[in-house]
């Protein structure tokens, strides 16, 4: 039974890890919401149990539905079973880190965002995976991206602050009377 419904979890996932991202994203989210209790007995049974390979393909094809709905912290414990499996197969490690980083960037855990992008873009290069290279290496550019922006926000409130306090200072220094 138990296999059999962990099949129907993978076939279903995969659909809608190329579906949700795509025009019908609403349906296919809304679908997965309806089969999460389902979704995660599968994942506990494969992670927990003897198809731990399973699993991780499972939580690899789920990540954006975390992301999307919110479901940060849990997709991260389930990301993070799924890659302390030793000998995951690279593809699944591939997904399961790009996955991972995209939620521990949305809790602002940059290191660890940081990491698992690079670790996946690495194994996505050297699996030779066009559209996995293309996408690692878009989550680590919207990631340099995001440092850069806050650089710039970080100077400019900096530069405001320098104002202000040379104004204090200047109003400061008016105010008394040396005379």
């Amino acid at each position: 039974f138990r296999q059999r419904h962990r099949d129907w979890c993978l076939v279903l996932a995969g659909l809608a890890a190329r579906e949700m991202q795509g025009p019908e994203q609403v349906a296919w989210i809304n679908r997965i919401a309806a089969e999460h209790d389902n979704l995660r007995a599968a994942l506990g049974w494969s992670l927990g149990g003897d198809a731990p390979s399973d699993g991780a393909r499972l939580a690899g094809a789920l990540w954006w539905f975390w992301f999307v709905r919110g479901f940060l912290s849990e997709g991260r414990d389930w990301l993070d079973r799924a890659l302390a499996i030793p000998d995951l197969d690279e593809p699944s490690r591939a997904e399961a880190l790009l996955g991972a980083g995209a939620l521990a960037w949305r809790q602002r855990d940059y290191e660890a965002a940081d990491t698992q992008f690079a670790a996946s873009l690495a194994l996505y290069r050297s699996l030779d995976c066009p559209r996995g290279i293309a996408r690692a290496q878009k989550k680590v550019e919207a990631r340099n991206f995001d440092i850069r922006k806050n650089l710039i926000e970080y100077d400019e409130v900096m530069d405001k602050q320098r104002k202000f306090v040379y104004r204090q200072r200047q109003e400061c220094l008016e105010s008394i009377d040396l005379e």
